[in-house]
């Protein structure tokens, strides 16, 4: 069971929710019943940003469309792919 559940004296069924929206539900017993990747209102839409980010390899700003994501320091950040040379771009949009 996990240490978080034992911790809290959790003996029954329960939904441990993990970071990035995937979470696990663990039976009173402590086995695993199921594993899921979406939250309650179904599948998340993947959210787009369409904007310029300065290309590294290239040295100059490029028009890009990325995917946005959450960083590790709860940062949203729009990553995509250099049109020109293939290179990975990364803008830092905000706080999430």
């Amino acid at each position: 069971m996990p240490k978080a559940l034992l911790a809290a004296g959790c003996g029954e069924d329960a939904i441990l929710w993990l970071p990035y929206g995937f979470h696990v539900q663990v039976t009173g017993s402590g086995q695993i019943a199921r594993r899921g990747a979406y939250t309650e209102g179904g599948p998340r839409m993947a959210e787009t940003y369409t904007g310029e980010a300065y290309c590294v390899k290239c040295k100059e700003k490029r028009d890009f469309t990325g995917e946005v994501r959450v960083s590790q320091s709860g940062r949203r950040m729009a990553q995509g792919t250099c049109p020109v040379c293939g290179t990975k771009l990364n803008r830092i949009l905000g706080k999430a």
